[in-house]
C-alpha cells in the first residue's frame, strides 16, 4: 500500500514537472526567436553616406562641435529613419563632393541636374528634394558688370557660362558664405548666389541690403537626391526613395512631416 502511494506521489510529481519544462522549452524557444529576428533587423540596417555642400541653413557646420547640420540634413536623416537606414554624413565644398562621387567615397548628395560634373555619375530620384532659386545681387553705382563673385565649381544651371561669354571675370571661392563675405565687402562688382545662403547670412549679420544693392531673380530650379550609380546601395536608395516618396505623396521630399 505504502509503495503504491509513493509511485503514484512521484507519478504526479513527474508529470508537473513535465509541464513545467515544457512551458519554460517553449518560452526559451520564443525568446531564442525574437532575439534571432531582432539580430536579423539589425544586421539588414544599412548605413549610407550622404555628401552635402555648404549651403546654410540646409547644410552647414556647427562651430562648437565640428558636426554638419542643417535642415536638409535633418530631414534626409528623418526619411531614412523611416525606411530603416542609417546615415553618415559629409559636408564640404561642391569640388571635393563631386570628386568623393566619381571615387565612390559617398553613396548620395543633393545637387541640381545641370551640374555637369556630377551628371555622368549620379541618377536622379523621381521626386525633387526642395526648390531653390537663383539671383544675381550687383551694386547699383556699377553700370557694366565686370567681376562676379561665386562658388569654385558650381555651374549656376548654365548662367556661369553665360557671364563668361561676356568676359565677366569670376573670383571663385570653396563656398557659399566666402562668396557673400566678398560681394558684402566690395571686392566684387556682383554676386551670383542662391536665395536661402544669402538670406541666412543677411539674418545672421543683421544687415539689410539696403538700395545700393540690385537683386534679380535669374531662374527657380528643383534639387534632387543624386544617388551614386557606382554605389553598391544605389539599386536600394534608388527604389527606396522613389517608393517613400510616391506612398507619401510628396511633391518634394522637405515636405515630409509637414502638416498639409
Amino acid at each position: 500500500m505504502t509503495a503504491n502511494i509513493t509511485s503514484s506521489w512521484c507519478l504526479n510529481i513527474g508529470q508537473s514537472d513535465l509541464y513545467l519544462i515544457k512551458k519554460m522549452m517553449l518560452y526559451v524557444i520564443f525568446c531564442l526567436t525574437s532575439i534571432s529576428v531582432y539580430s536579423d533587423e539589425i544586421q539588414e540596417r544599412e548605413t549610407v553616406t550622404l555628401g552635402t555642400i555648404l549651403f546654410p541653413p540646409g547644410t552647414n557646420i556647427e562651430k562648437e562641435s565640428g558636426r554638419c547640420i542643417g535642415n536638409n540634413i535633418d530631414k534626409t536623416r528623418q526619411i531614412l529613419l523611416h525606411l530603416n537606414i542609417d546615415i553618415n554624413i559629409v559636408c564640404t565644398s561642391p569640388i571635393r563632393i563631386y570628386r568623393m562621387i566619381e571615387n565612390n567615397e559617398l553613396d548620395f548628395t543633393i545637387n541640381i541636374k545641370s551640374t555637369s560634373a556630377l551628371a555622368p555619375h549620379v541618377e536622379f530620384t523621381n521626386k525633387p528634394f526642395r526648390k531653390i532659386i537663383l539671383n544675381i545681387y550687383r551694386y547699383k553705382e556699377i553700370p557694366v558688370i565686370g567681376s562676379i563673385a561665386a562658388v569654385r565649381g558650381f555651374d549656376y544651371n548654365g548662367f556661369r557660362q553665360v557671364y563668361l561669354n561676356k568676359d565677366v571675370e569670376f573670383l571663385d571661392l570653396p563656398n557659399t558664405i566666402s562668396a557673400i563675405q566678398m560681394f558684402a565687402r566690395k571686392r566684387s562688382d556682383a554676386l551670383l548666389s542662391y536665395q536661402t545662403p544669402m538670406e541666412y547670412y543677411l539674418a545672421l549679420k543683421n544687415i539689410e541690403l539696403g538700395d545700393s544693392v540690385v537683386v534679380e531673380t535669374l531662374l527657380t530650379l528643383d534639387t534632387f537626391y543624386a544617388i551614386n550609380k557606382n554605389s553598391p546601395y544605389f539599386e536600394m536608395l534608388k527604389s527606396s526613395l522613389d517608393d517613400f516618396a510616391q506612398k507619401e505623396k510628396l511633391n518634394y521630399f522637405i515636405e515630409f512631416g509637414i502638416e498639409k
